[in-house]
């Protein structure tokens, strides 16, 4: 995954380019955002953990999702069924996915789209990502939509063509997964000691400045001219960017979602899973036919994610091994996520983690924060996990209530706010509030109870009466 980012390496992943999300504060002092997403699902299963990430956010009603479009890899329809299919998993069936531009056509690989119900998906029920993107626009409230771009910009500025003023004014801000680097601009003015007619020329000093262009990030080079159309249109017209730099994601353990895979029936969690594996040992291959830049040596690649020290390397002379190794016997390392830490910095729950730890650059009125220098920028790993573990919980029990999976015998894990797993022979549906052990018979949304070991108080999910035998219940844990 570090080499994610790498110009020469295609992404695996399911790119969202634009993901509209609304941050309002209306009279009833909501803080509910809106969010628009932009991304590439398919090749890199970054992209489907912030889908399931922002989906579930939304379902708690920390924010509103209006929109998930999906560009690149020149199958931009097939990716957007992918994420149509995670929303579905999901019961997030009210927000559209948007098929949006085409990118550099590639050759997918065999997992990408390897999730049950992908191909019960109808196109039908795909948008063009072009008409639902002002569409969100003319119906989003001023200064009320946040733009999450982890992939190709194109899209973004595509909109910015169309419709410049109403994406000024629409726009809270615009958090892109890419990068920025300074540069240098020096004026050349005529020598006034030289003669008029000779092109002599000479540097004044003091006209030099400074100024940002887009850096080698694989989100920017997907299409350079866009990512240098959409960080200048921002710096002008003041529109906040946050911008997360690949060099400030800290590295989290892979056997995150491969132990929630094992656990549960949870499909979405099972795909993660498996694309994480295969995309790894689709990797090694590539490594091993030389087809990966220099630095990516096979150390590296024992080093990244397979947890092994370089003197455990030579010793076991890992360097021997060759393209036909099963590396699934050596997957215990980390992985970057490096899309899911630019959604984090414009999530309710986690945005703050990040005050102070980027550098402000004024223009056009307003204030960019960049996420750059991995000396103070890097958000701890473990916040990075809490999110994850209790989004892959909510994923897990969304998904049981979902398909009405028998878990009555099985320690079921819950949190605060999580939407119950339905057992079979139960028609209620209900929120946990209070998390516990036991609740009795009869309990209402009007008369929530707390057993004596630490109950559950319950409440329907539509706000009526509904009771549930407390035998659905008695095997929920606290976490």
């Amino acid at each position: 995954n570090e080499v994610v980012n790498d110009p020469s390496i295609h992404r695996s992943a399911h790119h969202v380019t634009a993901l509209c999300v609304r941050t309002q504060v209306p009279a009833a002092h909501s803080t509910t955002a809106d969010h628009h997403p932009c991304d590439d699902p398919g090749p890199d299963p970054d992209d489907v953990k912030v889908l399931i990430a922002a989906t579930v956010a939304h379902i708690r009603g920390d924010i509103v999702l209006r929109c998930v479009v999906c560009n690149g890899g020149g199958a931009p329809s097939a990716r957007a069924r992918l994420a149509r299919c995670v929303l579905d998993h999901l019961r997030a069936y009210e927000v559209p996915v948007g098929v949006g531009s085409a990118g550099e056509t590639r050759t997918p690989y065999s997992y990408e789209y390897n999730l049950d119900g992908y191909h019960d998906v109808d196109n039908a029920r795909l948008i063009d990502g072009t008409a639902l993107i002002d569409s969100v626009l003319q119906n989003a409230l001023p200064r009320s939509l946040t733009w999450l771009l982890i992939s190709s910009l194109r899209d973004f500025v595509d909109a910015v063509a169309r419709e410049e003023e109403l994406v000024c004014s629409k726009t809270k801000r615009v958090a892109i997964m890419g990068g920025l680097q300074r540069v240098r601009r020096e004026l050349i003015v005529p020598d006034p000691d030289c003669s008029p007619n000779t092109q002599e020329t000479r540097l004044l000093a003091a006209n030099a400045w400074d100024s940002w262009e887009p850096d080698s990030s694989q989100n920017n080079v997907f299409d350079r001219q866009a990512a240098s159309v959409a960080y200048s249109w921002c710096f002008r017209r003041g529109v906040p960017m946050i911008v997360t730099s690949r060099h400030v994601v800290p590295p989290i353990p892979m056997e995150l979602a491969i132990s929630f895979a094992s656990r549960t029936c949870c499909p979405l969690l099972k795909y993660l899973a498996a694309a994480q594996e295969e995309g790894l040992k689709g990797l090694w291959i590539r490594l091993c036919h030389g087809e990966l830049p220099a630095r990516c040596s096979k150390r590296w690649y024992f080093e990244s994610f397979c947890g092994t020290d370089a003197s455990t390397f030579s010793a076991r002379d890992y360097d021997g091994l060759g393209p036909d190794a099963d590396m699934t016997r050596y997957l215990h390392g980390s992985l970057k996520p490096y899309d899911v830490v630019c959604l984090m910095t414009v999530l309710p729950a986690t945005e703050t983690l990040f005050r102070g730890l980027a550098d402000s650059v004024f223009a056009g009125g307003a204030v960019h924060h960049l996420l750059h220098d991995p000396a103070k920028a890097t958000v701890g790993s473990a916040q990075v996990q809490q999110l994850l573990y209790k989004t892959y919980q909510h994923a897990s029990a969304i998904t049981a209530s979902h398909t009405g999976d028998e878990l009555a015998g099985e320690k079921v894990h819950v949190l605060r706010g999580i939407e119950c797993p339905r057992w079979k022979g139960c028609s209620s549906h209900h929120v946990i509030t209070d998390v516990g052990t036991n609740v009795p018979d009869g309990t209402t949304a009007e008369q929530p109870t707390t057993a004596p070991d630490n109950g559950v108080a319950i409440r329907a999910w539509d706000g009526a009466e509904e009771k549930c035998p407390a035998s659905r219940w008695k095997h929920a844990l606290a976490t």
